[in-house]
């Protein structure tokens, strides 16, 4: 199954101004509506199963209940996945999974970690890791994406701003990496 999984909003965004987070949470609004109800994402609604990853609670109460009606509306839904990274923080993922294994060491509940171990407390396990990552903007850095997801995928570094990619941009990062050879540290 074909998973894609979008980054729209950071533990670190939460941070900014004001302003600035009310514009984003204004946008967010907007891209909700349309996943819900235009008909441009009617195919998308039939076939692919959304999920919201992270920390929904930065998000206004409004918005949760737009994302869980999302998230409902899809769920059987199995041709593709899309997982949009909300509230998503890599670091304090790894930190929240890494709390949940020490409670459930102390009840015993966990004799030992393996990285199959690991992944189950993850925020979504089931969500395979990422074969391409593709950054826009010219940035060349995680900036705390999928940490322990990505350590074996290929990157793609596009210097144009989001707003801007196109899909030729997309093809031409496919294309490149349909090109690479993947070893997985072997």
């Amino acid at each position: 199954m074909t998973t894609l999984s979008i980054w729209i909003f950071s533990t670190e965004n939460a941070g900014r101004s004001r302003v600035e987070v009310g514009a984003l949470f204004k946008l967010f609004r907007e891209v909700l509506n349309r996943l819900e109800t235009h008909k441009d994402f009617d195919k998308l609604r039939k076939e692919t199963g959304v999920r919201f990853v992270g920390n929904l609670s930065l998000f206004p109460k409004d918005m949760i209940e737009h994302i869980k009606k999302i998230e409902k509306l899809t769920e059987k839904n199995n041709r593709f996945k899309l997982a949009i990274l909300a509230g998503y923080g890599g670091r304090q993922e790894l930190i929240d999974a890494a709390q949940k294994m020490a409670d459930d060491a102390k009840r015993g509940k966990l004799k030992s970690i393996t990285e199959k171990t690991f992944r189950s407390y993850l925020y979504a396990p089931d969500i395979p890791d990422p074969d391409l990552i593709f950054r826009s903007a010219g940035e060349q850095r995680l900036s705390g994406l999928l940490p322990w997801q990505s350590v074996y995928s290929e990157f793609y570094f596009c210097p144009k701003l989001w707003p801007a990619v196109t899909k030729e941009d997309f093809a031409k990062a496919i294309k490149e990496y349909t090109q690479r050879h993947r070893r997985f540290g072997k």
